[in-house]
């Protein structure tokens, strides 16, 4: 009998609780981007440091091997940035990075907290330029700065791999005192 006087205390109390329940923002703060660069390869190894959770992407251009760390703060932010609010973004993307399968030709993000400073990894993708194509025609390109209608213009998925290639080459050559 005493437990039923609590129930509609305790049926309020829930019911409260269920209102007072709010969306959680996460608030987080990188220091700018003062370069960012977009690289084409299709020689790469991504290596993960034995015992640790630091892993490195060795990318070959010209017979050169240039490697980088990946920020995983950035790749989250860059990949998924919903796993930073949830607090899981290391894990996400632990998962990621050794998701992806080795081979094939990938699009890598450089970035770079002040001009000719240490380039990191935020960014890796493969890249298979008709699917790309597809979904970029449809969305446009945030990684090229591209509307979909100007990656339309570029005609086909060869024309717009066309243009990943001519800006790769370009950043290339625009990092290349520094690699």
């Amino acid at each position: 009998m005493a437990a039923n006087r609590w129930r509609p205390l305790v049926a309020l109390l829930f019911l409260c609780s269920l209102l007072s329940v709010q969306t959680t923002l996460s608030n987080y703060i990188l220091p700018k981007v003062a370069e960012r660069f977009l690289v084409l390869t299709d020689k790469w190894k991504l290596e993960q440091l034995a015992g640790k959770s630091d892993y490195h992407i060795n990318a070959v251009h010209a017979d050169k091997t240039n490697n980088w760390s990946v920020d995983i703060f950035r790749l989250a932010e860059t990949i998924d940035s919903n796993s930073i609010c949830t607090g899981k973004y290391e894990a996400d993307m632990k998962r990621y990075l050794d998701g992806l399968a080795p081979g094939g030709q990938v699009l890598i993000q450089l970035v770079s907290e002040k001009k000719g400073g240490k380039l990191v990894c935020s960014g890796i993708w493969h890249f298979d330029p008709v699917n790309s194509w597809k979904r970029a025609s449809q969305e446009g390109s945030r990684l090229l700065g591209l509307s979909a209608e100007e990656v339309r213009k570029s005609g086909s998925a060869d024309g717009y791999a066309k243009k990943v290639n001519q800006l790769s080459e370009k950043n290339w050559q625009k990092m290349s005192s520094r690699l």
